[in-house]
């Protein structure tokens, strides 16, 4: 403690404090007698918001960003496929406001095709796990996004964003989650070809 006191010219109370904190959310642990210590990373709650930022700039930001990608994508697939059955007029209402909101994303090729706003893609999200009518839903998957950078992994079009809208209104449960296992795909040369019908 007085090595830590001196190297961070903190106070025992601060100190003591931080490092509550730190164990709160299972990044240390401590034994009398035996001292204190970092816990694996697999005891730690990484979707607490606080461990999300520090790492996110740090040297597991990029892996970070990746598990956050894939995390994204699953709750997408099922809260479309309960959206379609769910969701209400506001759902939908919620949906639409997003969608009129596009950009064109610098991509690789020249005839890119128009992409959600960062912040339109979001809250066509939000309003997606909200009409899934999941509460764990809404609360992962509105973490997930809030630390998710979409113009790194996301290359959905808006076409496929519309797409999802479409099969959300026709309350089709199975085009809606074909659909939206597009909206995290990490090959930005997909086509609408290659969309489910």
């Amino acid at each position: 403690m007085d090595h830590l006191m001196g190297k961070f010219k903190a106070s025992r109370t601060i100190l003591r404090e931080a490092l509550g904190i730190l164990r709160g959310k299972g990044m240390i642990d401590a034994k009398p007698s035996v001292g204190t210590w970092v816990t694996e990373n697999r005891d730690w709650r990484i979707l607490d918001p606080d461990i999300l930022s520090w790492r996110a700039d740090g040297a597991d930001g990029a892996a970070q960003a990746h598990d956050l990608a894939e995390l994204g994508q699953a709750i997408d697939v099922e809260a479309a496929r309960l959206a379609a059955v769910r969701g209400t007029d506001s759902t939908f209402t919620a949906l639409q406001q997003a969608l009129m909101c596009t950009r064109h994303r610098n991509a690789p090729q020249v005839n890119a095709p128009p992409t959600l706003q960062p912040s339109a893609d979001r809250a066509f999200h939000r309003a997606l796990f909200e009409g899934s009518g999941n509460q764990f839903f809404v609360y992962i998957g509105n973490l997930v996004a809030s630390h998710f950078d979409p113009g790194r992994f996301c290359y959905g079009s808006a076409r496929h964003h519309e797409l999802l809208l479409y099969a959300l209104q026709r309350r089709d449960a199975k085009a809606a989650g074909e659909v939206a296992t597009h909206l995290h795909i990490e090959d930005p040369r997909m086509k609408n070809d290659d969309l489910p019908a």
